[in-house]
Parts: C-alpha cells; structure tokens; sequence
C-alpha cells in the first residue's frame, strides 16, 4: 500500500517588489557537526562515527539500521524569510536496490565526538562524565519529514537534495532551535545501503551544504495546515478519490507588497479532490 502523511508545513511566498537571493553554506568540519549513528544488536551502538569522513544510511529488518545526523550553523540570513531550502549530500555508493530515506529536524541537540544510537551527547560534573541517551533511540526528531528521496545506484557520484525549506525558516524565526537534522530510512527489508561525504572529507565540493532562497519581506504567512484523506490507500485503489486541505493563518493585516492595504488579518482554507492511483515510492501526487 502507499502511505500519504499529513504534516505542518510552513508557507512563506514574497511580495512583488521583495528582493530574492540564493545562498550556499558549505562549512567545513571545524563548524559542521556530522555523524551516522548505528544500530545493532551487541555493543557497537555505542561507537561513535564523528570524525569517519563518510555518512552511512542503512535499512535493514536485523536491528542495523543506520542513520545520517548533521548540524551546520545558519549565517547571512538574520531579518530575512527563507522560501525554499536544500540540504545537499553527495553521494559515493549504493546498492541497487533503493532506499526511501526522509529527513526530519531534530528536536534534541548532539555533541558530534560522543553520539551513537543511544547517547546524544556526554557531560562532565566535578570530574564525573555522564552520557546523554537521545530520547527516541537514533536520533529524537519531529513527528513531520518536509521531504523524502528514494536512493540507489543511479545517484552515484551524485548530489542528493532534500526540501529542508520549512525546517531552516522555523531555525531563522526562532520557532525550532537550530539542533540539525536526521535522515532515517524506511521500508526495511531488504538489507540496503548508501554512503554520503562527510564534512570530514577533503576536496571541494564534496561537504555537505545549505542551500537556500531567500527574500528581504517579513514572511506573509505564519504557518500553515495540509492533510490528504484518506491517509492511505491500497495497491488496487486506482480510481479512489483523494482530498487534501490547506489551512494557512497570515501573519499581519497586509501581506508584504500588497494592494489590499487596511485588509484585516486573513486565514482561509481550501480543499480540493485529486483522481490519482498509488504510484511507485519516490512518486509525487499533483493537483
């Protein structure tokens, strides 16, 4: 069957006379914080993988899964609304069969040199070190993913992106603190395996990456709901039809660059039904 999710997404369109630019943060690992975490069944989830210049992704039904976290630092965007954002990873190998992998933020914050699979990170008090465990093993992290890729060989050598776009905005408002993110697989069996550029690894182009557009308006909407019904669908479910909300809340009287000045402050939803059969992981519904 194919899952639909139904998440918080955040919407933030600039007005026409806004000023809209596209910057990269590319750190290096002196300022980025990245690691892949494992899990297993004896003690090597506890080995940290802070320093391996290689970020691995696993999906597996033994108990070794793996996952990707990564924190990098937000700089050039203070007072400014991200439209749109891309983590980009460039990928070295994988396997042929492919792995549906989503990225969520994280909602508890890593020490790079001390996380695995159960401690985020380690304190030490009057001489005594304590370990940190995560609160949801592998990583704890939003119930909502703003993007998912399905990854096999034929991104080898590649860049892989993912639409961070809601999660770096909610960073630059305040509304989520900056804690990074995590990329975990699903789907499990069978055992399959990707391999990313750490910000360990050496030659340009190969560090992970921020992308992001950005304008100088104040964004025009604070938040926003969509929901698809009915959350899923079975495989000869062809000709079923799908309905999907929208519900946005503004975030002031006037959207930026409007010619409704004086409006009062807008929050409308709309609905729509769209006509589509279950498509093959990696496949977009459209309107």
């Amino acid at each position: 069957m194919t899952s639909l999710l139904a998440a918080r997404v955040c919407l933030f369109p600039c007005g026409a006379g806004a000023t809209t630019t596209t910057i990269t943060i590319a750190p290096d690992s002196s300022q980025t914080a990245d690691s892949w975490i494992r899990e297993e069944n004896n003690n090597n989830n506890n080995t940290n993988n802070g320093t391996d210049n290689s970020l691995k992704l696993r999906a597996s039904m033994d108990a070794s899964n793996r996952n990707i976290i990564l924190r990098m630092p937000l700089t050039g965007i203070p007072g400014r609304t991200v439209l749109q954002a891309w983590l980009d990873l460039k990928q070295t190998s994988g396997t042929p069969s492919p792995i549906d992998a989503r990225i969520f933020p994280l909602t508890g914050s890593f020490g790079e040199t001390f996380v695995t699979w159960t401690i985020r990170d380690r304190t030490t008090l009057s001489g005594t070190a304590t370990n940190t465990p995560w609160a949801m093993p592998g990583g704890t992290h939003a119930t909502a993913w703003t993007d998912r890729q399905v990854i096999s060989t034929t991104t080898d050598e590649r860049s892989v992106r993912f639409q961070v776009g809601p999660i770096v905005q909610a960073w630059n408002s305040g509304a989520l603190a900056n804690n990074g993110f995590v990329i975990e697989p699903v789907r499990p069996a069978p055992s399959r395996e990707l391999t990313f550029d750490s910000s360990d690894r050496s030659g340009a182009g190969h560090k992970p990456s921020l992308i992001i557009q950005l304008t100088d308006s104040p964004p025009a909407i604070a938040r926003g709901t969509g929901e698809i019904q009915p959350r899923t669908v079975h495989a000869n479910g062809a000709t079923v039809a799908l309905t999907a909300w929208l519900d946005v809340d503004a975030t002031s009287a006037t959207p930026p660059d409007s010619s409704i000045a004086g409006s009062p402050r807008p929050r409308c939803a709309w609905e729509w039904t769209m006509a589509s059969s279950p498509q093959a992981p990696g496949s977009r519904y459209t309107e």
